[in-house]
């Protein structure tokens, strides 16, 4: 899994997306890593990743609260802290149940700026 520490335009779709994991992330879009990207305020989140024959995208938006990124306001890289709490969030287990995959086992979490 790859994390976006660059708030996202959340108007970009599968093209946009995969461009930004490829120059802003620097990694092979189509190896099928999970990307996840923010943006700036933090209360919206999509996940983009190569699904055997094609982009899927996973995207959330909170009502009331924000996600909260191991970069969110101060900087933080508490990634092993975030990587924890994201596997336990209902959020991850939504994007589980719709890609049908076992993700808890594949969880990689790589910054990237």
């Amino acid at each position: 899994m790859y994390l976006c520490t660059v708030p996202c335009d959340m108007r970009r779709s599968f093209d946009g997306l995969s461009m930004m994991a490829e120059h802003v992330i620097g990694c092979n879009p189509y190896a099928g890593h999970l990307l996840v990207l923010s943006n700036r305020r933090s209360d919206r989140v999509k996940v983009l990743y190569w699904d055997r024959d094609g982009w899927a995208i996973w995207y959330k938006r909170l009502a009331a609260r924000t996600f909260e990124f191991p970069f969110a306001g101060t900087g933080r890289k508490e990634t092993a802290a975030w990587a924890s709490r994201w596997n336990r969030s209902s959020a991850w287990r939504s994007l589980e149940s719709s890609s049908g995959r076992n993700l808890r086992a594949t969880v990689r979490l790589s910054l990237a700026s």
